[in-house]
């Protein structure tokens, strides 16, 4: 059975964060962090599959971030639903401080 694509056409999405861990060592950095945190937001304008270097078939998201003129296409698992940022922000913090 396939696996459906996590989001839909038209929804608000944004990047994951990614971690930097020099400002992972106490609970101000991370203060820091999230304030300063400036994510990527956009719309979902694309479902797609991509086959990679392996042969195996990745899915990919086709998003027009809010700043960009042209949409760009990311992998599926690099995406979260923008109601989940804050709690995708905990996370990556947690997992490295």
């Amino acid at each position: 059975m396939k696996s459906e694509f996590k989001f839909k056409i038209g929804q608000r999405v944004a990047e994951k964060p990614r971690i930097n861990p020099n400002v992972c060592s106490s609970p101000q950095a991370h203060a820091i962090y999230k304030k300063n945190c400036h994510q990527r937001l956009g719309v979902v304008t694309g479902l797609l599959t991509k086959r990679n270097s392996r042969g195996q078939n990745r899915k990919y998201i086709q998003v027009k971030w809010d700043n960009r003129m042209q949409p760009s296409d990311h992998e599926q698992m690099r995406i979260c639903a923008i109601e989940d940022l804050d709690k995708e922000i905990d996370s990556v913090f947690l997992a490295h401080g």
